[in-house]
């Protein structure tokens, strides 16, 4: 059995920021957002898969409450696998995490887990069971009894760091940690697979396009709302070529250093230098998908101003002023959509340094290969009518329904309503029950073959 962890800590005194690790089959899965306990795309989940470090940046934030665990259940790897957001998984964890006694904890981070986590996945995932709050795999668990209700808890056995001086003597880089985020996608894998690429006008494909401007040096962006495959399409390039692939969701808390950079101290005590993300693919070349472009801070976006003209030349300040010239192999993109509120607009110098523009709609012809309901796909043109008439803040996303599908076809049909119903906003979800339930009969033959009684 294998396990998923939930990690939080304090970004400011009304933020934070929550990391979930899974893993499962080999592979590393993490679930970032930082939060401030309301809804909307500002507070949403973002998924990163890690296939070779399971480092997941700087996250020097101290940790609130105990870390919690959970075993991943057949749902929660279903998603894994189809590189979906686990939503089962995230509601289940957080839901736990709220119900515990929760305090910060100012000797250690969340780096300092993620630390240990990735000692214990690469021995053996299923020791991450020490974190479960129950106590049932850690020798070191205590009781304590609050009223008449027992409550068990777990004492984590990462070692505070030394509150010390750092003497520098020397100061290297450290490339053994810049592949945080990035890796190599398979042509095997569920998402690549399944892709249906588009087609633009003058009859030119996706893959027409980014080699392009792959070839040509310039920079695409892609508008469209959630779920229309705009990572995906990006993805499947990489695999098709072999190139590495990485992408950063944007929101308020993202800083400067997970884009470009920071010192962080090696075991020797020395500081050693660590590139960003950004910088990774700068030095390296590869795909990199800058996710929710206009959630970008303005603090980095002012700095990719100027590096993403045509020279495509990055200065590194923080790094005794390094100057990087692009690799030539390098491809980046930013996509977004305007619609989400919290999003800002790009100012046309900005805007300018994308040479490529792509517009990524919902493809009705692309979702029939996967959707094998008329009514669900009805369903699905009406509520997205809805929302851009602001009924509904929640986007049906193709990833959605294809949830609602295979969880139909291989759970429940009732389950499969209550996660669909359950990606909405609270105040949203009463009327997105009512349509379902007035289509039960014709979802339920069309997707499952009968009607139940």
């Amino acid at each position: 059995m294998t396990y998923a962890i939930l990690i939080s800590g304090q970004v400011t005194s009304t933020d934070t920021k929550q990391v979930i690790i899974a893993s499962h089959n080999g592979n590393t899965y993490t679930f970032m957002r930082v939060t401030n306990g309301g809804r909307g795309e500002s507070n949403s989940w973002s998924a990163r898969e890690l296939n070779e470090h399971t480092s997941i940046g700087t996250l020097d934030y101290n940790l609130i409450g105990e870390v919690l665990s959970t075993p991943l259940t057949s749902v929660d790897v279903v998603a894994l696998n189809n590189n979906e957001i686990p939503n089962v998984l995230i509601q289940k964890l957080t839901k736990q995490y709220r119900l515990r006694n929760l305090t910060i904890d100012t000797t250690r981070t969340i780096q300092s887990v993620v630390d240990e986590v990735e000692v214990l996945i690469e021995q053996d995932p299923t020791l991450l069971s020490k974190y479960r709050s129950d106590g049932r795999s850690d020798k070191h668990a205590t009781t304590k009894t609050e009223g008449t209700k027992q409550m068990t808890v777990v004492r984590n056995t990462i070692n505070p760091i030394a509150n010390e001086a750092i003497v520098i003597n020397k100061v290297e880089r450290n490339d053994n940690e810049q592949r945080t985020l990035a890796f190599v996608p398979s042509l095997t894998s569920e998402a690549v697979r399944t892709y249906v690429p588009r087609t633009f006008a003058g009859n030119l494909t996706e893959d027409q396009l980014y080699t392009y401007a792959l070839k040509s040096k310039k920079n695409v962006s892609i508008q469209g709302h959630a779920g229309t495959g705009k990572t995906t399409s990006l993805m499947t390039f990489s695999a098709k070529n072999g190139l590495e692939f990485g992408s950063m969701s944007c929101n308020a808390g993202v800083e400067p250093s997970q884009f470009f950079g920071r010192y962080v101290p090696n075991q020797e005590g020395k500081l050693v230098w660590r590139d960003g993300l950004f910088t990774h693919f700068f030095r390296n070349g590869g795909v990199l998908v800058i996710d929710e472009a206009n959630f970008l801070p303005q603090k980095i976006a002012s700095v990719l101003h100027g590096v993403l003209d045509d020279r495509r030349v990055l200065t590194l300040l923080e790094h005794d002023g390094e100057v990087i010239t692009a690799n030539e192999n390098l491809l980046i993109a930013m996509c977004y959509n305007d619609g989400y509120k919290g999003t800002s607009k790009f100012n046309e110098a900005f805007a300018d340094r994308f040479w490529i523009k792509l517009n990524f709609e919902y493809d009705t012809d692309i979702e029939k290969k996967f959707i094998p309901s008329n009514t669900l796909l009805e369903l699905a043109k009406s509520m997205r009518a809805d929302t851009i008439a602001g009924v509904y803040e929640t986007p049906v996303s193709t990833r959605l329904l294809k949830q609602f599908v295979d969880l139909a076809q291989n759970l429940s049909y009732d389950f499969a309503v209550d996660n669909f119903v359950n990606n909405f906003r609270e105040d949203e979800r009463s009327s997105v029950k009512l349509l379902l339930d007035s289509q039960r009969h014709n979802l339920e033959l069309e997707l499952i073959g009968k009607v139940s009684e």
